[in-house]
């Protein structure tokens, strides 16, 4: 579930680079199977959405050793584990509510 509505990769907010259309891609890609809870948490399977780390290491499985040279690279998985670290945090204040 997606609580942030400004968790977006769009192309050209990145450098100019070989491979920046596909980090974007799998950045994105990413991120909404993690909202879609597609992503397992490692302690507590699909009964709760996984953290950065999980995220991350998801995200890095689709990646070639040159696409993790590439300049957007660090920024883009930046990206994605901010978003995902503040969707969480969003998710957890919105549970308490209820």
């Amino acid at each position: 579930m997606n609580k942030l509505d400004y968790a977006q990769f769009q192309l050209e907010q990145y450098e100019p680079s070989p491979y920046r259309k596909y980090l974007v891609m799998w950045a994105e890609r990413c991120y909404q199977l993690y909202c879609n809870g597609k992503i397992k948490n490692k302690q507590y399977g699909y009964e709760i959405l996984p953290g950065v780390e999980e995220v991350a290491e998801y995200f890095e499985k689709f990646l070639t050793k040159d696409m993790k040279k590439d300049p957007n690279y660090e920024v883009l998985l930046d990206d994605l584990m901010l978003f995902v670290d503040e969707n969480n945090a969003k998710l957890c204040s919105w549970a308490l509510v209820k």
